[in-house]
């Protein structure tokens, strides 16, 4: 059965070529505490238009920021930290409150080096939490889970599509902290399975985590196909 949450949002990414009004239902109809404003949004429209968007939702804005902080997409430490400065002065101007990041590491080494700079830059921030998404990455394993928890205060957005080990589902499910963890993505909705295989992991996580927002992030649906499709559960949830 898939997820009922009830505070049930749309994740940015299926927003990233939406227009403004698309934007602005979406943020409006979710009932998700959260809104994510996916980072490309600002290469697309103006940044004092989507001001006003996220002021009117009065919802809680996270800027779903793009970051590699294992290769650091070829530039030296201290440029790349200018770079993420970008994003926090960003993220400052729209009002959010979390800034949403990728670890990118493939490997055990990559994988410190990454937490450190993140622990790093995220004590520079005293107004900004960073929270970390699962994907893909070490953080995925049990073993890099279990560094995240023991090495820093940093909170999860949990993804459970990219985490391909059962165990380490399992551990985001019944071992970690509510405390620690942010918020969920999810890929089905009652009205729409696109992966039915997460279907169970979702609904347990929707019943172990009540007080926490999830959000609806389809891979095959954008713009206004995926608004359309999440307002039309959102008016027939109870």
């Amino acid at each position: 059965m898939a997820v009922e949450a009830a505070d049930l949002g749309i994740a940015g990414w299926p927003l990233r070529r939406a227009s403004v009004e698309c934007i602005e239902l979406a943020f409006q109809l979710g009932r998700s505490p959260i809104i994510e404003i996916p980072k490309d949004l600002i290469d697309r429209i103006s940044v004092k238009q989507l001001f006003g968007i996220v002021a009117r939702s009065r919802k809680t804005p996270c800027l779903a920021g793009t970051t590699d902080f294992a290769t650091l997409s070829g530039l030296q430490w201290g440029d790349y930290k200018r770079y993420l400065d970008i994003q926090v002065s960003q993220a400052r101007f729209l009002g959010c409150r979390m800034l949403r990041l990728f670890l990118q590491a493939k490997s055990r080494t990559e994988f410190e080096t990454s937490l450190d700079r993140v622990v790093e830059f995220a004590s520079a921030l005293s107004d900004l939490e960073i929270v970390l998404e699962t994907h893909h990455g070490w953080e995925t394993h049990r073993d890099g889970l279990d560094r995240v928890l023991a090495q820093s205060k940093i909170r999860l957005v949990v993804d459970f599509a990219n985490v391909r080990d059962r165990a380490v589902r399992e551990a985001l499910l019944r071992n970690v902290p509510q405390r620690r963890i942010a918020y969920f993505h999810i890929r089905n909705l009652p009205t729409r399975l696109e992966r039915p295989s997460l279907a169970a992991v979702e609904a347990m996580a929707a019943e172990a985590f009540p007080r926490h927002p999830f959000l609806w992030e389809p891979k095959t649906l954008s713009g206004w196909r995926a608004v359309e499709t999440f307002c039309a559960h959102v008016d027939r949830a109870p």
